[in-house]
């Protein structure tokens, strides 16, 4: 048989730029991702900050309140000595017109009251 002739490979002329190249395509790719995860995200924001909240049911005053009752709660422990609320204070923002409920202020205003 005659002898087999050697094919030009394109890699292994390369072979010292091959890597920096490879580096530059993965750092092309990650920049692409970015924004493209940057440009979601803008687009998912914008358009449901930009919907009218005029009419919608679920932000209406008694849904938003629904939805901070749990994390509206203040309890106040009376063996714990610690009063950061004036009897003044306290007594002002008993008849003033508050987001607070008014039985949640009469207990705070009877507990700065009380011990003062």
């Amino acid at each position: 048989m005659s002898e087999h002739e050697h094919h030009h490979d394109p890699i292994e002329d390369n072979i010292e730029t091959h890597p920096i190249k490879l580096a530059i395509g993965v750092v092309i790719g990650a920049a692409a991702l970015i924004v493209g995860i940057v440009l979601l995200a803008q687009f998912a924001v914008g358009s449901h900050g930009s919907r009218s909240m005029q009419d919608d049911p679920a932000m209406s005053e008694a849904q938003v309140a629904k939805r901070l009752a749990p994390a509206a709660q203040l309890v106040v422990d009376p063996s714990d000595n610690y009063f950061w609320l004036s009897c003044k204070t306290a007594t002002a923002s008993l008849n003033a017109d508050r987001a607070v409920p008014v039985e949640t202020r009469r207990l705070l205003q009877i507990h700065a009251c009380l011990h003062r």
